[in-house]
């Protein structure tokens, strides 16, 4: 809908006088083309006007059109002498560009044209430019027009290199110049640094860009937002940006006034250097390091980040694979990175579908689109791919029955068989839908009921012994000023990790191996989490049952198949030591809790330690500590052996120690503890 008051105002920017705020239907001004007084009329229904002396018509563009041919017919050679004389420019420029002096308003008239979809030239803005009486000069496009491209037309002509100059009279003083050096390129100019459309940059796809963006503060960010604009090009333009000499005036009009034509052809080939582009569409990576590389671009990565980017991206290509799926959680702190790579895993949209939060409605809908039997629910779409929850922690905040109902539905979900009846009869009922899954997720999780679905899970850490507050802080700092390209980052990093997997070849029949010796090293593994993992059931303290460690059946097979996913994801032949520790990693993660930090302890002290000592050296209250023993007692971990009190008086000391069984298992896992958590063990 036509704002009529800022079309009204087209109109009196050009020195007319219509009201702003009349209610009556036609306003009525003198005709500015043969000053028929009270003749002129604009219909503020219509949005077009008329004079009925002269019988001049049309709507806005016709108007500004009319009063551009009226006042450059009156223009002189000697008025347009003067004018470039004022302005350092050629006189055959400014007849070139059909520049008018607009007597009525003392201004001079600057047209934009463009091509238009019929392939017609079409003037799109009328801009003024004005000395006032106290020396300031106003440049200013007509009210109610579109910005557009300087010289565009001539983009249309040939497909010439272009220089892209930072305002019209940087423009025009550069074609003032000789550049066949330049293949006789086209110039253009863009109204300020910070305007580049996206309608412009088909206009480029394929040439030789030159950006002669100003020597000011405005220069440089003005041509990162060219450069990511041109990024999207259907044919990827070659792009070199002007890096000003020291003590160069502040634009290209400047220059040349000041060093002349032939010295300013002579700066741009000696200060044009290439800027890079990446297409989304072509980031193309040779390993996996690469894409880690490109994630430094844009955070703090240390390992453990690399590590966790590296266990997501072995999950999303662990769908290709049959099989059970793998369903990790990113377990860290607030603001420790979880979703900093969800985010960019969600723009590879081919392998991911991506949920803020997770509800059972949001996996699968009861609801029935009228007159349709179309399935809205998102579970259908998640086959072969990965699910990405970015906030997990909400689901432990829901109420117990709707947790309850969430749980149910993910426990069938994992099983690739999901069944649902709704009230209104419509019943969802899905086979053989297999997906993967990761979740970003608090603390919180490590608390949760182990029972519900802690099995299906494995955890990934994405803090760890190299964590460095300060440095993570100062990062998130130091992105404030990346945040106006974030998404074109993301989405760049994103085209990254999804080109890169999709180069992986899967040959089902020749999957990477497994020495024997990784075979005896993953089945001591899981029965290492089997121990650490398993619940103790009680009633308030005592004990209700005599509690047994978890099977490693399952959990052999998810870190048997992580394992394959992170050899294909690194192209390597077969499990290795690298492989190994990612898996090792995440099973120690899986399992993070006193319960391992007294396991890792005790693997120290093969003679054993007493209650106090395990207190003291682990930092626990006395209680958490002896909870802990019980615990790990019941099920077997550890044996208590008495000892004489060290005074040689009293009661003996308990003194506790891994059991032989579980050592075994711990030693063919190769574990060892964080050197530095228990440096002084």
């Amino acid at each position: 809908m036509v704002d009529i008051k800022s079309y009204v105002k087209l109109f009196n920017y050009h020195g007319m006088n219509l009201p702003l705020n009349s209610s009556e239907k036609d306003l009525v001004d003198d005709c500015p083309f043969c000053g028929a007084v009270g003749k002129f009329s604009l219909n503020q229904k219509k949005s077009t006007w008329r004079c009925f002396t002269c019988d001049c018509k049309g709507n806005s563009y016709g108007f500004l059109v009319k009063w551009h041919e009226h006042c450059l017919a009156k223009t002189t050679d000697e008025q347009y002498e003067e004018f470039a004389k004022q302005r350092g420019l050629n006189p055959e420029i400014l007849i070139q560009f059909e520049l008018a002096w607009d007597d009525q308003n003392r201004c001079w008239l600057v047209p934009i044209y463009r091509i238009n979809e019929h392939n017609k030239r079409t003037l799109i803005n009328l801009k003024t430019y004005r000395v006032n009486q106290d020396g300031t000069k106003e440049f200013f496009g007509t009210p109610y027009c579109s910005q557009g491209l300087f010289n565009q037309p001539a983009l249309n002509e040939n497909h010439s290199p272009v220089f892209v100059c930072e305002g019209e009279w940087d423009a025009m003083a550069l074609l003032s110049c000789d550049l066949s050096e330049f293949n006789n390129a086209v110039v253009v100019a863009v109204p300020g640094a910070n305007t580049f459309k996206d309608e412009w940059v088909e206009l480029f796809a394929g040439r030789s860009v030159y950006l002669l963006y100003d020597n000011d503060h405005a220069g440089p960010p003005g041509i990162r937002i060219a450069t990511e604009k041109l990024a999207s090009a259907s044919i990827l333009p070659s792009v070199y940006a002007l890096a000003w000499p020291d003590g160069s005036p502040k634009d290209i009009r400047d220059f040349v006034i000041a060093k002349g034509p032939k010295a300013t052809i002579e700066m741009l080939k000696d200060n044009l250097h290439e800027v890079l582009l990446e297409n989304p569409e072509r980031v193309q990576r040779e390993s996996w390091s690469s894409v880690i590389d490109d994630f430094r671009k844009l955070y703090h990565v240390d390992y453990s980040f690399a590590d966790a980017a590296t266990v997501v991206a072995a999950t999303l290509l662990s769908g290709k694979l049959p099989g059970d799926p793998l369903w990790v959680f990113l377990v860290g702190p607030p603001s420790t990175s979880k979703t900093t790579i969800c985010d960019a895993f969600a723009f590879d949209q081919q392998h991911c579908e991506s949920l803020s939060k997770l509800t059972s409605k949001a996996l699968i809908s009861g609801w029935k689109i009228p007159g349709s039997d179309d399935d809205v629910s998102i579970f259908p779409l998640l086959k072969n791919r990965t699910l990405l929850i970015k906030d997990y922690t909400a689901v432990m905040s829901l109420g117990s029955g709707v947790q309850e109902e969430l749980y149910g539905i993910l426990r069938d979900c994992y099983d690739g068989r999901v069944k649902v009846t709704y009230g209104n009869g419509k019943t969802c009922d899905y086979n053989d839908v297999y997906f993967s899954l990761v979740a970003a997720v608090t603390d919180e999780i490590r608390r949760d009921n182990r029972s519900a679905l802690g099995e299906r899970f494995l955890k990934c850490e994405v803090i760890g012994e190299d964590y460095d507050p300060m440095a993570l802080t100062l990062a998130a700092l130091n992105s404030v000023v990346k945040d106006a390209t974030r998404t074109r980052n993301l989405q760049l990093l994103g085209c990254s990790i999804r080109n890169y997997l999709n180069s992986v070849y899967i040959n089902p029949n020749n999957l990477p191996t497994l020495p024997e010796k990784y075979r005896t090293s993953l089945s001591a593994l899981s029965l290492v989490i089997g121990y650490l993992r398993a619940t103790v059931g009680r009633s308030h303290d005592d004990l209700e049952f005599r509690s047994r460690p978890e099977g490693g059946g399952r959990v052999v097979k998810q870190l048997s198949k992580l394992g394959l996913c992170l050899c294909l994801l690194l192209k390597k032949p077969e499990f290795d030591k690298e492989v190994y520790r990612l898996v090792k990693k995440v099973a120690l993660d899986t399992i993070k809790s006193f319960q391992l930090e007294l396991a890792q302890l005790l693997s120290l002290h093969p003679k054993g330690l007493t209650t106090s000592q395990i207190q003291h050296r682990l930092q626990l209250p006395k209680t958490t500590a002896q909870r802990v023993v019980s615990d790990l007692q019941t099920l077997g971990v550890i044996s208590r052996q008495k000892t004489s009190n060290r005074h040689g008086t009293g009661r003996p000391e308990d003194n506790w120690q891994l059991t032989p069984k579980f050592l075994q298992f711990w030693n063919d896992a190769e574990l060892t503890p964080p050197k530095k958590k228990l440096a002084n063990a």
